[in-house]
């Protein structure tokens, strides 16, 4: 299974304008760096997307990092042009470059993009680009734990 969203925005604690599933916005529709809360606990933040220099695709269910050396709410698909602590969230939808998009920064997630398979519980990085990876703990900036055991693919997790 792809990577489902499935957040009722009712539950927000603050209006969207722009869904947070779009392919992103040419202006932004909110202050970058906005950001909502769920009634569960999930925390979603409007940003601008960069692609980098790489050629990594920003899709859905897979995780970014903030861009070093620009302004703040900058987000990239590539983790070689950012350090490996700079996780920022996870794409809700496939993101266009230069465009603002939400991502989600906390909470659970259903069938996150990942790669190798994991056991519930495992501690969960961002060390390959496009994908949740199973992480060292002392070695990995860890940022998600998963819930439950998948094969490579798609799996739930909780962003730390």
């Amino acid at each position: 299974m792809a990577f489902a969203f499935d957040q009722d925005t009712n539950l927000l604690d603050k209006p969207v304008i722009p869904a947070l599933t779009t392919t992103g916005d040419s202006s932004p529709a909110h202050t970058p760096g906005y950001t909502v809360t769920s009634d569960d606990g999930r925390v979603y933040q409007y940003v601008l997307f960069n692609s980098g220099t790489g050629p990594v695709a920003a899709i859905a269910g897979a995780p970014c990092a903030w861009k070093e050396g620009t302004t703040a709410n900058v987000v990239i698909s590539d983790i070689s042009d950012s350090a490996q602590t700079a996780f920022a969230g996870m794409f809700l939808s496939v993101a266009e470059t230069g465009k603002y998009v939400f991502i989600q920064t906390k909470g659970y997630v259903n069938d996150a993009v990942m790669e190798g398979a994991v056991a519930a519980g495992d501690p969960l990085a961002f060390i390959t680009d496009g994908e949740f990876k199973t992480g060292a703990i002392g070695t990995n900036h860890i940022i998600a734990t998963a819930l439950e055991a998948d094969t490579a693919g798609f799996g739930d997790l909780v962003i730390l």
